[in-house]
C-alpha cells in the first residue's frame, strides 16, 4: 500500500515537471517569434531637430506670394486709413454744431430769411415767421461729403444735407419740413499730428423747398 502511494506520488511529480519545461519552451519559441517579428518591421528614422527645421525651412522658401500691383478693393493703404480718420474727425467737429443753441437759432434765421412756396401749392408764398428755434420740431441727417482733407491742410469743408421739420406761428398742427444744405468750413486743423483741439467751425445755410406734411 505504501509503495503504491510512492509511485503516485512520483508520478505526479513527474508530471509536473514535464508541463513545467514544456511551458517553458513553449514561452522562448513564442518570444522568439515575436522577437523576429518585429526585428522584420522596418520603422523610419525621425529626423534630428535640425534637420526637421531644415525641411520646414526649405517648404517655406516655395511659396511664391502672388505680387499685387494695387490693393485689392478689401485693403486700403496706409493713406487711405489716414485720411478716413481725418474725415471722421471733422465730420463730428462739424455735426456736433447741429446739437447748439446758436446752431439752432440761425437755422431759424436761415428758414424765415428765405422766401419758400409750399410745394403743390406754388401761389401762395410764405415768409415765417418760425417763432422760436423750439419750434424745430426735428433735425435729420440725410448726407454728409468732408471735402479738402490732405495731410498739410489746415481746413477743409464739410456740406450736410438736413431735413428740418418745424412749424409756424404756433400752428403746431400744422407741421411743415425743408431740404436745407449747411456748408461748414472746418478751421484750425493739424492732422499731422491728430490735434482737434484749435479747430472751429463756421457755417452758411441754403434753404431749399418747403414741403407742407
Amino acid at each position: 500500500m505504501q509503495a503504491d502511494q510512492t509511485t503516485v506520488v512520483k508520478t505526479i511529480v513527474w508530471v509536473g515537471i514535464v508541463l513545467f519545461v514544456a511551458l517553458l519552451v513553449s514561452g522562448i519559441v513564442v518570444n522568439s517569434a515575436i522577437s523576429k517579428k518585429l526585428d522584420s518591421i522596418d520603422y523610419p528614422v525621425l529626423p534630428t531637430d535640425a534637420e526637421f527645421a531644415k525641411m520646414i525651412e526649405d517648404e517655406v522658401g516655395k511659396i511664391v506670394l502672388p505680387e499685387m500691383s494695387e490693393f485689392p478693393e478689401y485693403m486700403i493703404s496706409e493713406d487711405e486709413y489716414d485720411e478716413a480718420q481725418w474725415e471722421a474727425e471733422i465730420e463730428k467737429l462739424a455735426l456736433a454744431e447741429l446739437d447748439e443753441r446758436d446752431f439752432k437759432n440761425d437755422l431759424k434765421d436761415a428758414i424765415n430769411g428765405d422766401d419758400w412756396w409750399v410745394d403743390g401749392i406754388e401761389d401762395i408764398i410764405v415768409n415765417g415767421p418760425i417763432l422760436s428755434y423750439k419750434d424745430i420740431t426735428d433735425v435729420k441727417i440725410k448726407d454728409v461729403d468732408v471735402d479738402g482733407v490732405i495731410e498739410d491742410s489746415e481746413t477743409a469743408e464739410v456740406e450736410v444735407e438736413l431735413k428740418v421739420y418745424f412749424f409756424i406761428d404756433d400752428e403746431e398742427d400744422e407741421e411743415y419740413r425743408s431740404r436745407v444744405i449747411v456748408t461748414f468750413n472746418v478751421t484750425g486743423l493739424d492732422l499731422e499730428d491728430n490735434d482737434y483741439s484749435d479747430a472751429e467751425a463756421t457755417y452758411n445755410f441754403e434753404v431749399q423747398n418747403v414741403y407742407e406734411q
